[in-house]
């Protein structure tokens, strides 16, 4: 919420809960099917996606790939 403008913050949220809303639909139909094929395939997938999820945040963190990341902090004097 920090690196939001207070303009914006009504139309984030909404964004954050329509992802929210639509990963608790899809989540289950999901891992239902994977775990219909193997019962060890949700949880694979999972994390699979977590790992993606924290190499994305890592480079992003450190300025390899275009993101937002959190402002460099100026030295102090």
């Amino acid at each position: 919420a920090v690196f939001i403008p207070i303009l914006f913050m009504a139309a984030v949220l909404g964004l954050v809960n329509s992802f929210q809303s639509m990963g608790q639909i899809a989540g289950p139909l999901v891992g239902g099917f994977l775990y219909g094929y193997n019962h060890d395939y949700p949880f694979l997938a999972m994390a699979v996606i977590i790992w993606a999820y924290a190499l994305y945040f890592v480079l992003v963190g450190r300025g390899k790939i275009q993101g937002h990341a959190a402002p460099a902090q100026k030295p102090s004097a």
